[in-house]
């Protein structure tokens, strides 16, 4: 992926002020969050362009345990 300048200088803010792992996060902070990732231009990458989620069919499930 190409990255403009303010996409880096988003991803290094997205960075610096994410929520600290552990930290436990109250019910409507979680629903904030969610509705925010899927108003973002892209939602299913981080600003690292790691995967964030991933939608399976019940197929692609069956053939994973199946």
């Amino acid at each position: 992926m190409n990255f403009s300048l303010s996409d880096l200088l988003s991803k290094s803010l997205a960075k610096s002020l994410a929520i600290k792992n552990g930290k436990k996060l109250e019910r409507q902070e979680q629903e904030y969050i969610v509705n925010t990732l899927f108003s973002c231009k892209e939602p299913t990458v981080s600003p690292s362009n790691k995967t964030i989620f991933t939608t399976l069919k019940v197929e692609d499930l069956d053939k994973k345990f199946n």
